[in-house]
Formats: C-alpha cells, sequence, structure tokens
C-alpha cells in the first residue's frame, strides 16, 4: 500500500473524524454506558436539553421527568436486549422546565465479546409538528361541532318554515278561487304570493336533501342497480319528458354500484332534468346516457343538445346557490351543488364539458364494486 493510501486510510479511521461528525450534528447526540451514564453529550444536546456536556457527562440523563421513568426502563430494557427504536416519539423536559416532543431513534453498541454496553440516542425535535397536530384536532373537533350545530339549525329551521309557507301557499290559492272580483293587478300579486311560496318549498326542500348529505346521511353502501335508478328517475320525469318533447337515449348498460339507492337516484333526476330544463327554444331535448368502464372506476355521461355553458362558468355552476339563467329557471341553485356531494360521498368526481349553444355533457365516476357485474339497460 502506497503512502498516500496509508494516509486517506487512517484519516477515514480517525477518533478525530467521528467526534468532528458528533459534534457538528444539527441533532441531539448522546451515548450511555448500559448502566445508564451518559458518556457522549454533543453541542446540539446542548442547545437542545440546555445542559451542558460539563454538567451531564458521568450521571444520569437529566432531561427525564418521574411520570416518564417508568416508559424510560422500558425503552433502556429494550436497548439493551439488543432491540433498539426507530423514530419513537416520546416527551422530555429542558433545563428551564418546558417540554419537548421527540423523536428518537437508538442503536445498542456493542464490546468486542458481543455484549451490549451502551446505547446511542439521536433526538429530532418534533415539538412544532405536535403542536401543529394538536392544533389541527382542535380545529376539526371545532369544525365538527359547528358543522352539527349548523345541521341541527337547518333541521330546525326549515321544519318551522314549512308549515307557514304551506298555509301561506294554501291561502293564496284559495284567494285565487276569488278572481273575478280582482283586478289584473290584484291577480298577479296573487300569482307572486303562489310562486314565490313554491319556490320557498322547494328551496327548503333542496336545503335539506343538501344537508342530509353533508351528514352523511344517505350514502351508506348497498348495490344498487343503476339501471333501476334511471328507469325510476325516468319514471318520475314523466310529465317534463313529455311536456317538453323529450328523447332520452341509454348507449351503454348501466351497472351495479356501491351505494345508497335514494341519493343515486336523485343524482340521475338532477342531472337528467337539467338536461331537459336547459334547452334550446324550440328545439326537442334529446339526452344520451352512457357507462364506461376505466379500471377501477365507472364514467358516466349525460350528454344533451341544450344551451350550453360557457367554460368560465365550469366552477360555478357546482356551487351552491348558483345559477347561470336564473331569469329563465326555476331551479334553486343547489341542484349540482347536490350532485357534487352525492358523488363525492360515493368516492366519485363529478365535472362537466361543454360550449355555448352546443349542449352539455356532465361525466361523473363511481368506484367498481369489487363483485360487480353488469345489468340491463334501462
Amino acid at each position: 500500500m502506497t503512502d498516500r493510501s496509508n494516509t486517506a486510510h487512517d484519516l477515514l479511521h480517525a477518533d478525530e473524524i467521528r467526534e468532528a461528525l458528533v459534534s457538528s450534528s444539527p441533532l441531539p447526540i448522546i451515548v450511555l454506558t448500559a448502566t445508564g451514564e451518559i458518556l457522549l453529550w454533543n453541542q446540539a444536546a446542548e442547545r437542545a436539553f440546555g445542559w451542558t456536556a460539563e454538567e451531564v457527562i458521568g450521571g444520569p440523563l437529566p432531561f427525564i421527568p418521574s411520570e416518564r421513568e417508568g416508559e424510560h426502563r422500558a425503552m433502556r430494557a429494550q436497548d439493551l436486549a439488543g432491540q433498539g427504536f426507530t423514530g419513537r416519539e416520546i416527551r422530555r423536559k429542558r433545563k428551564d422546565g418546558t417540554w419537548l416532543d421527540l423523536s428518537v431513534s437508538t442503536a445498542p453498541l456493542h464490546d468486542k465479546s458481543g455484549s451490549v454496553s451502551g446505547i446511542l440516542s439521536i433526538y429530532v425535535d418534533i415539538t412544532s409538528r405536535k403542536q401543529a397536530e394538536t392544533a389541527l384536532k382542535r380545529q376539526a373537533r371545532e369544525l365538527a361541532r359547528s358543522n352539527a350545530d349548523l345541521q341541527q339549525f337547518a333541521h330546525a329551521v326549515s321544519h318551522d318554515l314549512q308549515e307557514p309557507l304551506r298555509a301561506i301557499c294554501a291561502y293564496a290559492q284559495l284567494l285565487a278561487r276569488y278572481s273575478a272580483g280582482l283586478d289584473s293587478t290584484a291577480n298577479e300579486f296573487l300569482n307572486f304570493i303562489i310562486d314565490g311560496s313554491q319556490r320557498m318549498t322547494a328551496l327548503i326542500r333542496d336545503l335539506l336533501a343538501y344537508s342530509r348529505v353533508m351528514e352523511g346521511e344517505g350514502t351508506s353502501g348497498e348495490p344498487v342497480d343503476l339501471s333501476v335508478v334511471l328507469s325510476d328517475s325516468l319514471e318520475d320525469l314523466s310529465l317534463l319528458i313529455e311536456e317538453s318533447g323529450a328523447t332520452v337515449t341509454v348507449t351503454a348498460p348501466l351497472p351495479v354500484v356501491e351505494g345508497h339507492r335514494v341519493a343515486l337516484t336523485q343524482l340521475m333526476l338532477n342531472l337528467i332534468s337539467n338536461a331537459i330544463k336547459y334547452r334550446k327554444p324550440e328545439t326537442p331535448p334529446q339526452v344520451t346516457i352512457c357507462a364506461e368502464r376505466a379500471d377501477e372506476e365507472w364514467i358516466f355521461s349525460i350528454s344533451d343538445n341544450g344551451a350550453g355553458i360557457d367554460p368560465r362558468d365550469y366552477t360555478k355552476i357546482f356551487v351552491i346557490f348558483e345559477r347561470l339563467d336564473s331569469a329563465k329557471s326555476s331551479g334553486t341553485g343547489l341542484g349540482l351543488a347536490l350532485c357534487q356531494k352525492i358523488v363525492e360521498r360515493h368516492g366519485g368526481r363529478i365535472w362537466v364539458q361543454s360550449e355555448p349553444g352546443a349542449g352539455s355533457t356532465f361525466y361523473f365516476t363511481l368506484p367498481v364494486r369489487k363483485t360487480g357485474s353488469f345489468c340491463g339497460s334501462a
């Protein structure tokens, strides 16, 4: 071996190198004897825990609070058994009494006979992370409590509002029977009352449906035959289909999925009724429904030949109470927001592709059932 290689070999095994690595480490490093006395306490340990090496060398670990002594003894026993730890989370006290959250990794040190003669410990300060986790958990609890309060409020308000609205609408309709004795202005005002109360009733109904989906109600898992869902939806929409002259075509068999039949029926109802309602003047609506499998999800599409949507409004239409054509539609602005929540609660996604005057296609996905199967077209 040359002089140069000898020098390199000596350097790589020099105690100075090891001491420099330990000393310059940004992480606290501590070495204990098998009986628990401190042999090494680097500068990062001084900064982290507050004691200098001169204060602690030869003594026991100073940062073990009395309530954590049992935990520490159990850890030392595992270290002395040659097992060690990787990333174990612990709490220890600094010299000034403040707490540190730490992640500790330990490794047993062996003598020439193979016996454990010491323990090497490396610490990572995770106090900031743990504080952030605690704050996040607290915010989540507060948000859950706030949501629960809002759900209760929505149920209570909607229940309290429905009865007086029914009364207003009923008495307005009774008054309409005496319209022969009223002038045109009075009749117009009476129609405003009836229309307004009916719209408010529809809004309360949709708010309740939205509230239930937000609570997770109606999204429990059960096999749902979407061909039956579609058939039920088309039956409910039969009057709207007949009045508009709409044609609804299914181009592929619809599958069985995992979900909640009532919620998925509501999803289908809203998307098909929107495809019919937002049609071009003097043009019979044509609605096409398709399903195809892509890996572990079904992709459904509901296309129409209607008025279309400006691409700038793609995200806006899924926002609660947003209506792009409020002057011409009778909706409450909750339909597509409700669709989005139903799809998301079932583990899927929903989006739209459209151009003004060129119709729209709404897509949504649902996970494939592990034991799923095809069923016939509606």
